[in-house]
């Protein structure tokens, strides 16, 4: 199993760069323009990512992340999670045991998307040109999806990812824990 890495480029707003090996990653970032953004770069060589136990604080974070969506809860209190899951996109967002989250810059059915879907102990982010991106605009080498904070499809869920990057950000990366070199040790033998 291949170690996931985390690297943090700070910045005005920081972005959060996760990868499996030297070809393939994934960028979180926040724009300028306060909106979220996951873009797989090398996608021409793979479109997914996986999230592992080899790096077990980021496979917390993206755990909470699922649980927190299959579940419909958000990072603040709802009432009435029927009425929220009535009320919302929820049903497009999460389905078939997976979450899948269309970017916002186009409709579902034509714009780039990724999914993820919890196989076995990983989490596989897999990243989707969608219509439109394979036929105008996609770079051949990178998938991005916007997560709008104001005005999305998938609106208050956007919440759940904003608090996943946060968090990603405010990882101390020069710590290294006791459960990660136990897991190493693991994973090695």
């Amino acid at each position: 199993m291949e170690r996931l890495g985390i690297k943090r480029i700070d910045g005005e707003y920081p972005k959060i760069i996760l990868y499996n090996n030297d070809k393939v990653s994934l960028e979180i970032s926040f724009a300028g323009n306060l909106d979220l953004y996951f873009v797989l770069k090398g996608a021409d060589i793979d479109n997914k990512i996986i999230i592992n136990e080899s790096n077990l604080r980021v496979y917390d974070i993206f755990n909470q992340l699922v649980v927190s969506l299959f579940e419909c809860n958000l990072p603040y209190e709802v009432r009435d999670k029927n009425m929220l899951r009535r009320t919302s996109n929820y049903d497009k967002l999460v389905h078939d045991d997976m979450i899948k989250w269309s970017c916002d810059d186009y409709s579902e059915e034509v714009g780039p998307s990724f999914k993820i879907e919890k196989v076995d102990d990983e989490f596989v982010v897999t990243f989707d040109r969608g219509i439109i991106e394979k036929q105008f605009l996609a770079s051949k080498y990178s998938i991005s999806v916007r997560i709008r904070n104001s005005g999305s499809l998938y609106q208050p869920f956007n919440a759940n990812f904003m608090r996943l990057y946060h968090e990603l950000c405010d990882l101390d990366l020069d710590q290294v824990y006791i459960d990660e070199v136990m897991n190493l040790k693991r994973i090695k033998v």
